[in-house]
């Protein structure tokens, strides 16, 4: 039986530092290289939601369907009695469905919130450093900014009392 071919060797390429292994390793990393952490939080910010999108769109979404679509198929009887069950679940829980379509929208707008307050604190530092306070526009801002931080502490308020309201509702059904 012959032997198998020898495989020519690649050209010796400059090493390169180790890869951090260890969570120290890595926060060490982070510190000592500052515009790198930077680089590659930016840089995650920007990708993994633009690759995860491209996965719910053109993998897990036309799967999901697919699948969904061979069980109906299967098994019809089965499929509407799980339609029928969770539309009985719907009606018989109002309160809690709510509970979860706002719970659910505030989780989805956490990150763009936390984005836009970033930003601004960012564009307020920048601009406090630049041109110090005593600009009017940054003072305006700062006025405007305590303004908005009371009507968001105001609507807060309303939204928990709401919730509260709600699960004291779903209790009282139950």
């Amino acid at each position: 039986m012959p032997g198998l071919p020898s495989v020519p060797s690649l050209p010796s390429m400059p090493s390169l530092p180790a890869v951090p292994v260890e969570v120290t390793q890595v926060s060490e990393f982070m510190v000592d290289h500052p515009v790198a952490t930077f680089a590659g939080a930016v840089g995650a910010v920007l990708v993994i939601p633009k690759l995860v999108e491209l996965f719910v769109r053109y993998l897990a979404g036309p799967v999901a369907v697919a699948l969904l679509a061979f069980y109906v198929l299967e098994n019809p009887v089965d499929a509407a009695s799980i339609v029928t069950t969770v539309l009985d679940f719907v009606n018989d829980n109002p309160i809690v469905i709510t509970i979860a379509i706002v719970g659910t929208a505030i989780a989805g707008l956490v990150p763009a919130l936390l984005t836009a307050t970033a930003a601004t604190l960012l564009v307020y530092a920048l601009l406090s450093v630049s041109f110090g306070t005593s600009v009017p526009e940054v003072q305006e801002m700062q006025g405007s900014f305590g303004e908005t931080v009371e009507n968001l502490q105001v609507l807060g308020k309303v939204a928990y009392r709401t919730v509260e309201r709600l699960m004291q509702q779903s209790a009282e059904q139950q």
